[in-house]
């Protein structure tokens, strides 16, 4: 769905780009959220700075191949 985005875009050659800032994405809501809801009984969540770095290099890592493809 996202790479149909990015292709309507105009950002087809990046579309990777977004696939690496949605795995960034479900790896935060994981360690965060998903890992304490299951059977594993670990109970250490990621610091807020690396959470927010991680999503906030996802976010940019989204809006990347948008920025790309207006220089090329």
């Amino acid at each position: 769905m996202l790479a149909n985005v990015y292709e309507a875009l105009g950002s087809k050659e990046y579309n990777w780009l977004g696939f690496v800032a949605i795995l960034l994405l479900l790896f935060v809501m994981y360690r965060n959220r998903w890992q304490f809801s299951g059977w594993y009984k670990g109970n250490e969540k990621l610091p807020k700075k690396a959470s927010a770095m991680l999503v906030f290099g996802a976010v940019v890592l989204l809006l990347l191949p948008l920025g790309l493809s207006m220089v090329n």
